[in-house]
């Protein structure tokens, strides 16, 4: 594969790639992680601009890597309209069908080739499941243990104390300027404008 690309994948492709990280996913369909992680989460603002700061902020918190998992979680509980919106901002209106059904998972590939794009894609997607209120899962490439949930509109984070630290400071900063956006949007904003 060359340059960044999104593509659905199935649950064996999501087990697999699942436990190159340590993860594995529980008879409910949750993502489970070694024990020895810390927890964090965050209700999703109401706000329109707010929201969208704190999915670019939520993003920001990603580790770099070569590629991203969004697990759909089975109890996702999207309708047809919601469905559609979704594969709608991943695949594209030309792929896009009006049905419930979604992936079993996204797998962002080659997430370095561009990483703000990746970033992006990723943002939105978080918003439209937050707006929602449906459930989906993240996981990324050499992050042991690492993923975020986000489950009827609360962002769930599960990671190292350091990492949680780190995600904990990000949402102290979001408090004091709701609309703060990380540093690297305002670089895309400077090389565009």
């Amino acid at each position: 594969m060359n340059g960044f690309q999104i593509l659905p994948i199935d649950q064996t492709a999501i087990v697999y790639r699942a436990q190159t990280v340590a993860i594995s996913i529980s008879d409910e369909g949750y993502l489970v992680a070694p024990r020895g992680g810390d927890g964090f989460r965050i209700v999703a603002p109401k706000i329109a601009r707010e929201l969208f700061a704190l999915c670019l902020t939520i993003v920001d918190w990603f580790p770099k890597s070569e590629w991203r998992v969004l697990y759909v979680n089975p109890f996702n509980g999207f309708g047809i309209l919601e469905s559609y919106q979704l594969k709608r901002l991943v695949f594209g209106p030309e792929h896009a069908i009006f049905n419930r059904d979604c992936p079993d998972g996204i797998l962002f590939h080659d997430c370095s080739a561009d990483h703000e794009k990746a970033n992006l894609v990723i943002a939105d997607v978080i918003m439209c499941v937050l707006l929602h209120e449906g459930h989906i899962e993240l996981f990324f490439e050499g992050a042991v243990g690492e993923y975020v949930g986000v489950q009827d509109g609360i962002v769930y984070f599960n990671a190292a104390p350091e990492r949680i630290r780190q995600i904990r400071s990000a949402a102290e900063d979001l408090k004091g300027n709701p609309m703060r956006f990380p540093a690297w949007t305002l670089e895309v904003y400077a090389r565009y404008q």
